[in-house]
């Protein structure tokens, strides 16, 4: 059970300095108060169910996060050509949290962090059509309460720190449109998924010391005629820790003990090297439009071992949308929708869970979710 509560402010103001200059100020403050408990409805004693009194709980744990910042963003006009931006963040934050989670086991969290996250950019004009720019940002990010809860023994989480550079590329005609992103992330600490789950199914984290993604992001469209559109997009990325270790509990050891694996370079789970989509559009009137959706996702590794046994195999789904949408009369829009996912049927998986553990032998058991196949929605929007 929840019992929980929000409540913030937020202040902001726009100030133009100038023709060239605007000024963004804000702050913003607000409250998370969360009571976690467990309360059974009954037992059975006996072979006889036995209705508990309500106020039983066998478990019970509240926690609190208080979170302030402040902000501001200038917005400078060098020429009709050359646009910078600064952007500067201050975050103050503290978490505190105990009780009895429903594992039975006591916990304590009382943690607080001050992060100072700058952003800038540049943006040129190099033709009427076309706009490149590069940019800079520093994001820290505190982590969730499931981390604290699902860390083992005294492991405490921490804080995860990310410095961000962007290149990109942007053109657009009477019918074109086309971009291009090239990104360069380096972490400190990321918190990146185990592989393994908790015992309500949550993804557990845990952090890593040094770990990068860096690749290309191209999107395009082209309007090939009135009737005839076509969108696409695809990225390509590596995505590396550079050392990571593998903890492993050896239940035929006596007493039971850790075994610990060592990895280099090795890939970062759920991180696909490929991911690819487009939509082909027909619209014979202005009123119907039918879209064929592609989307297709490379291979990708259930943990951070770049373990073929623990894969999940590259897959491309397709799916068909049919839209009528009736003239706007007054102010009322109606729009009949039908759609036909996974057109092909295709048999795949995208997503799943892993646990190792070694009992006289090394045991790997993987476990995944497997996705419908063709299947349909029908849906009708009204819109005043």
């Amino acid at each position: 059970w929840l019992d929980n509560h929000f409540y913030g402010v937020i202040i902001n103001s726009e100030i133009a300095m100038s023709d060239n200059l605007d000024l963004i100020l804000g702050a913003s403050a607000n409250r998370y108060d969360g009571l976690h408990f467990g309360r059974p409805v009954g037992a059975e004693v006996n072979g006889i169910l036995r209705l508990l009194d309500e106020d039983f709980r066998y478990y019970e744990n509240d926690g609190s996060k208080n979170d302030f910042n402040v902000y501001g963003k200038v917005n400078y006009l060098f020429s009709d050509k050359l646009k910078a931006y600064l952007d500067l963040q201050m975050r103050v934050l503290d978490y505190n949290a105990s009780g009895i989670d429903d594992d039975r086991l006591s916990f304590n969290i009382e943690q607080s962090y001050s992060f100072f996250n700058p952003k800038f950019g540049l943006s040129y004009n190099l033709n009427n059509n076309t706009i490149v720019y590069a940019s800079y940002a520093k994001a820290q990010r505190e982590p969730v309460r499931s981390d604290f809860v699902d860390a083992k023994g005294t492991n405490v989480p921490e804080s995860e720190t990310l410095n961000d550079i962007e290149f990109g590329l942007r053109m657009v005609n009477n019918n074109t449109l086309f971009n291009a992103n090239v990104f360069y992330m380096d972490y400190k600490n990321q918190l990146v998924l185990t592989g393994a789950i908790n015992d309500v199914g949550a993804a557990v984290r845990q952090n890593v010391d040094k770990s990068t993604r860096m690749g290309i992001e191209l999107d395009g469209q082209v309007d090939i005629n009135s009737q005839f559109k076509l969108k696409a997009n695809v990225a390509f990325s590596q995505n590396k820790i550079d050392q990571f270790t593998e903890s492993i509990v050896d239940y035929g050891a006596d007493p039971i003990s850790i075994v610990e694996n060592n990895y280099t370079d090795t890939d970062i789970a759920f991180s696909p090297n490929i991911i690819a989509g487009s939509t082909f559009s027909y619209l014979p009137t202005k009123a119907l439009s039918i879209h064929w959706i592609s989307k297709y996702v490379g291979e990708q590794f259930l943990d951070n071992t770049s373990n073929v046994n623990k894969k999940i195999d590259a897959y491309f789904i397709n799916d068909i949308l049919v839209s009528f949408k009736s003239k706007s009369q007054g102010i009322t829009q109606y729009e009949l929708k039908a759609m036909v996912n996974n057109v092909l049927d295709t048999k795949y998986v995208s997503n799943g869970y892993t646990y190792n553990y070694i009992f006289e032998d090394l045991v790997e058991e993987n476990f995944y979710f497997p996705q419908a196949g063709i299947n349909f929605l029908i849906g009708f929007d009204v819109t005043f």
